[in-house]
């Protein structure tokens, strides 16, 4: 099954052909691995079968939390200001 990774940087697994190798795989890179690991790694939630899905990137993720946050305190000011 085909997965891509796209939470975290990178991230290194054992080769299920060749157990004696590793393989690495860097953010937006698409791995192939037996189902039985696939249901494993999707638990992580740092991959995804859907391949169109884009990279998570924290430093977005982080701005848009402060807006929302910045959002809502300001919702909750304007209630505030209409109710006095």
């Amino acid at each position: 099954m085909k997965l891509k990774l796209v939470r975290g940087r990178s991230f290194s697994l054992v080769d299920y052909k060749n157990k004696k190798t590793k393989v690495f795989c860097k953010a937006g890179d698409i791995i192939d691995v037996p189902m039985h690991e696939a249901e494993y790694l999707l638990g992580t939630g740092l991959f995804t079968a859907d391949l169109d899905e884009p990279v998570y990137d924290e430093e977005e993720e982080a701005v848009r939390e402060a807006c929302e946050e910045a959002n809502r305190a300001f919702q909750k000011y304007r209630q505030e200001a209409l109710k006095g």
